[in-house]
């Protein structure tokens, strides 16, 4: 069993890197044509190319709130990538690359320990994503992985008084706005997390829910409305 599985499954192993990780992405695992050129350089391809990793970031919309995630750190330095969820997006986005400028540094997320100085005056907790979650919520990176392991964890934050959304007492926005990723979808307890395809419909079913998408941030924030939609054949 991969390493980071193991420290996925166990705090008894805390240092979340694998650096003899099998990474099967498209970087790894170049697609080529019948001539003989190399494909599939997205936008997410290059900047992991360049950076190391990506942040991809869905806006809040019908109610969701925002999220975003990382693309790259597994295949860059044998991280887990990184999810966040229910906060402001350009806020989320900020951190998560905080927390990937660590990473690079040599300061990987341990399970046992709390990530201090990110989100200013609260620690954040770090919980393993459960790979059921990945196709809801996480696509990008499956589309840039093909195929496991692919280890995602979920930074997770407390309320205003330091409460996190497993301990009692904690507030309403705290549990309502993150989900617990850390619990497999058939036994989380009904919310709009669960129910998200039944609040955002996708509107083309042949080509498989959450394919990729690429917008601009005056869309994502609300200041454009979207006047058109380019589909590319799959």
């Amino acid at each position: 069993m991969p390493a980071a599985e193991v420290a996925l499954g166990s705090a008894a192993v805390t240092d979340l890197i694998d650096p003899e990780r099998d990474c099967s992405c498209h970087l790894c695992a170049p697609d080529v044509d019948d001539d003989g050129c190399l494909g599939w350089r997205d936008a997410t391809a290059r900047l992991v190319e360049k950076h190391g990793w990506s942040v991809v970031g869905i806006g809040a919309h019908d109610d969701v709130p925002a999220w975003v995630f990382t693309v790259g750190l597994w295949h860059t330095y044998g991280s887990p990538e990184v999810a966040m969820f229910g906060l402001g997006l350009r806020d989320m986005q900020a951190w998560v690359n905080r927390l990937g400028k660590r990473i690079k540094k040599g300061r990987p997320l341990r399970l046992d320990r709390p990530v201090e100085k990110v989100l200013r005056g609260f620690p954040l907790a770090v919980r393993p994503v459960q790979p059921a979650w990945y196709p809801r919520l996480l696509g990008s990176a499956l589309n840039f992985y093909r195929e496991p392991p692919l280890p995602i964890v979920q930074l997770v934050w407390p309320d205003r008084h330091g409460t996190f959304p497993w301990q009692e007492g904690s507030g309403g926005n705290c549990r309502a706005d993150q989900p617990s990723l850390w619990v497999p979808p058939d036994d989380h307890e009904p919310s709009i997390w669960t129910d998200l395809d039944e609040i955002t419909p996708w509107p083309y079913p042949e080509a498989g829910a959450r394919t990729q998408v690429f917008t601009v941030n005056w869309i994502t924030e609300g200041s454009n409305p979207i006047r058109g939609v380019v589909r590319e054949p799959i």
